[in-house]
């Protein structure tokens, strides 16, 4: 059965949208009070050439004026064994950093032990969509832990993608331009 609405309300829109799996991810950055971040769901490649990422960010969200305004960001996409970092990161602001297992990266961001892939890059631009705004940042290292899986969010869940438990139908997609 499917639901078509021309002009859904935000709660039906919302809903729809926690269909759609999305990689979770810590977004963080230094500040001279300590390491800043929050955790997203809509972390993104965007550019091969030139490597961009980003991610979008609530306007209204206490956290992201100070990842918006920093020259450098660190995104340490969590695996699927990191559930407890989300929630780490429920916490108020100052708090987040203090019972995760993180590091400072070479370029100094801070980085979360065990991420199964970790970006860092250069702020690019900032754009205002909506009520979020888009962070791009240009890449300027990528760091992949191959025995790590990823987690994923969807359907209001936090989930790890288990290769054991994937049906066997499914194979390892690859396509070609």
């Amino acid at each position: 059965m499917s639901i078509t609405q021309s002009r859904p309300d935000p709660a039906a829109f919302r809903h729809a949208m926690s269909q759609l799996p999305t990689s979770v991810a810590v977004a963080a950055t230094m500040t001279d009070d300590g390491p800043v971040g929050m955790v997203v769901g809509t972390f993104c490649s965007i550019s091969l050439d030139p490597p961009l990422v980003g991610f979008f960010g609530d306007t209204a969200s206490g956290t992201f004026p100070t990842l918006r305004g920093a020259s450098s960001v660190a995104f340490s996409v969590l695996s699927d064994h990191a559930r407890s970092v989300c929630a780490a990161f429920s916490r108020p602001i100052a708090e987040r950093f203090v019972k995760v297992q993180w590091h400072l990266s070479e370029r100094g961001n801070p980085v979360i032990d065990d991420a199964a892939l970790t970006v860092e890059g250069t702020t690019h631009a900032v754009t205002s969509i909506g009520d979020h705004d888009l962070v791009s940042v240009h890449v300027d290292d990528v760091r992949m832990h191959p025995a790590y899986r990823p987690m994923i969010f969807h359907g209001r869940q936090l989930l790890g993608l288990d290769p054991h438990r994937l049906n066997g139908t499914l194979a390892r997609l690859a396509w070609t331009d």
